[in-house]
């Protein structure tokens, strides 16, 4: 109103809480700080009027190691190391003494290896690339006073017949909630963290406000054509379709999709309706609430229902009691406190839901390791990870439709689950872990084909340091039958991963 006062706060968290703006990763002449005023039908935004604000990194507090999950015997493997500040943005500079080790499942040792070239980014070095034996490797990084972040297993073989990609879905830009610019925050997947896919998925509404607008749109569909890189980088189209029935990600195999915001679109079926088949995913996430709404399990349609995000910035939804579990920012947690809309009560339907995570992230800064909205957590924040034959967009959008990607909590765990016999009578799976860290548990969850959660843990197995061989079969006589099985896996340092479930279908 006139007279009133209206005081925006940039920065870090205060005392009283105030000031929860990011800064930016580069500085743009014309900065404008949006504010929402509630006492309208619809957000306003306010430009900002003062002086330009200059806004610099700070200095390293932790380093970043990405690079490929596997290599070919006899090529080379590069790898890149990102200095990044305490909230896991890019540093002023890369800082000196850096160095990086790879010790071999055997114990041997290749190293210590210097970070080389400059990467695309000052806080971005990479390594001289290094042919590593076959086997399994760690790659593993430190510095002076700097947290050394998780180690990178790889993979060394001859051939294999699919590749192990690494990306976030789910991540949001100053198009909806967030902040930074959307490419700002693409460069900052490819060329810091060294992911291999992302998806910039702006929310339609939030709170009842209307965010991205056909002008964004459009800005996005640009985006995915200008970024996509096959063999490098692949960049899917998405949105996140917001709705008090629980949020869904909206994904397309192509560059070109329809955009069906809420509330012109208020229920999930008059979106699959309007979306192409075979061409489109809904993907629900953080399905058992928090400070979000639940997901209603209810509707559902297999043909644009496929994965699952169990994990992301709010939290662990995979069961009704568990690790990690999502809350309010206010609400006290308990141990034996029963969520609904989690991924369990999910299967319970009799649906094959399968299994992705990601950040939620709200700076403009997918793939980002540190907590910036759970800080009680103690874990990380989200990653996916995809089977692909080669890495562009339509491959990544395949293996989320055929179930062949899993989740873990933000470490680049790497899980191998599949099938070893078609016949019921002889079904089972076989697989190996590979943890960033000591693996503390390693269990086999079974799907039965009647029964609530929590599901039953029908197999253990004892890890072996960072290594762990899954390998089971199926009981003939089982009470309830066992219609499908998922890897979960939780590491010493409390971070975990979970296989996509693998269904049996008798």
């Amino acid at each position: 109103y006139s007279g009133e006062v209206l005081e925006v706060v940039y920065g870090e968290p205060g005392p009283n809480g105030a000031g929860r703006a990011r800064a930016q990763l580069v500085p743009v002449k014309e900065l404008r700080f949006r504010a929402h005023l509630r006492r309208g039908p619809a957000a306003s935004e306010i430009p900002w009027r003062g002086e330009p604000l200059e806004v610099l990194r700070t200095a390293a507090q932790r380093l970043y190691l990405s690079g490929p999950s596997q290599v070919r015997a006899g090529e080379a493997a590069a790898f890149r190391v990102a200095a990044l500040d305490s909230l896991g943005f890019p540093a002023a500079s890369f800082p000196e003494g850096v160095s990086l080790e790879a010790v071999h499942e055997s114990g041997r040792r290749v190293g210590p290896l210097a970070p080389g070239a400059p990467g695309a980014d000052p806080a971005v070095a990479l390594a001289e690339p290094v042919e590593l034996s076959e086997g399994v490797w760690w790659i593993s990084v430190e510095g002076p006073g700097l947290d050394p972040g998780w180690d990178l297993p790889v993979v060394v073989a001859t051939e294999w017949d699919r590749a192990l990609v690494w990306g976030d879905l789910h991540w949001h830009t100053r198009d909806s909630d967030g902040s930074r610019s959307p490419l700002e925050g693409y460069l900052y997947a490819r060329d810091i963290v060294g992911l291999d896919f992302a998806s910039k998925t702006d929310h339609d509404m939030h709170y009842l406000f209307p965010c991205m607008d056909d002008e964004a749109w459009e800005r996005s569909v640009r985006l995915v054509r200008e970024l996509e890189e096959p063999g490098r980088f692949a960049v899917l189209l998405g949105w996140e379709w917001t709705s008090n029935t629980g949020h869904q990600n909206v994904y397309f195999d192509d560059a070109v999709g329809p955009y069906l915001p809420e509330p012109e679109y208020s229920k999930p079926q008059e979106v699959w309706a309007a979306l192409p088949r075979r061409r489109a995913l809904t993907i629900p996430h953080h399905p058992a609430g928090g400070n979000v709404p639940r997901m209603d399990w209810r509707s559902h349609d297999p043909e644009f229902q496929r994965p699952v995000e169990i994990f992301s910035t709010h939290g662990n939804a995979e069961t009704p009691l568990g690790p990690l579990a999502p809350k309010a920012p206010r609400e006290i947690a308990r141990p034996d406190q029963t969520r609904k809309g989690s991924f369990q009560e999910a299967l319970a339907w009799g649906r094959e839901y399968t299994i992705l995570t990601a950040t939620d992230n709200h700076t403009g800064t997918p793939g980002n390791p540190v907590r910036l909205f759970r800080t009680d957590l103690g874990a990380g924040t989200g990653l996916g990870a995809a089977w692909v034959k080669r890495l562009d967009r339509e491959n990544v959008f395949q293996a989320m439709a055929n179930g062949a990607t899993y989740g873990t909590t933000g470490p680049r765990i790497r899980i191998e689950l599949s099938q070893t016999s078609s016949a019921p009578a002889g079904a089972g799976v076989a697989g190996r872990v590979v943890g960033c860290a000591a693996l503390a548990s390693c269990e086999l969850i079974g799907i039965p084909e009647e029964g609530q959660p929590p599901f039953p843990v029908v197999a253990t197995f004892d890890p072996h340091d960072r290594l762990a061989e899954v390998r089971w079969s199926r009981p003939t006589t089982q009470d309830p039958p066992i219609r499908g099985v998922y890897v979960r896996v939780i590491q010493i340092d409390g971070e975990m991963g979970w296989s996509s479930p693998v269904f049996f279908g008798d």
